[in-house]
């Protein structure tokens, strides 16, 4: 979604995927080129709740095909709703949050 950030928000800093290795790389990619693919087509571009079902639903086939094995959070301002925050797991359960974190961070972050 580096392509669709870079567009509409231009004080949003950019996510650094070069870096990223394996599945994280080629989801990443794979998510960020159909999300600008379908605003090419459209004309208009995706919400962040539709960004995120979105992404939920390709998880989720490829979980019985070849899963990739990859936890995201999914932020997101659309001038209608707001901004949103949403966490998808590896097995693509979709949760809206008002905050999350993952990983050893999350210590820190905890309440």
């Amino acid at each position: 979604m580096n392509y669709w950030c870079k567009e509409h928000l231009p004080n949003l800093q950019d996510v650094e995927t070069r870096r990223l290795k394996g599945p994280r790389a080629q989801f990443t990619e794979y998510i960020q080129k159909n999300v600008a693919l379908y605003q090419f087509r459209n004309g208009i571009p995706l919400t962040t709740a539709a960004a995120a079902n979105f992404t939920r639903g390709e998880l989720a086939t490829a979980l019985r095909k070849n899963p990739y094995m990859v936890n995201i959070i999914l932020a997101g301002y659309d001038k209608e709703t707001g901004p949103s925050l949403y966490y998808i797991d590896y097995i693509a359960s979709l949760h809206k949050l008002d905050k999350a974190a993952f990983g050893y961070g999350s210590y820190f972050a905890s309440p």
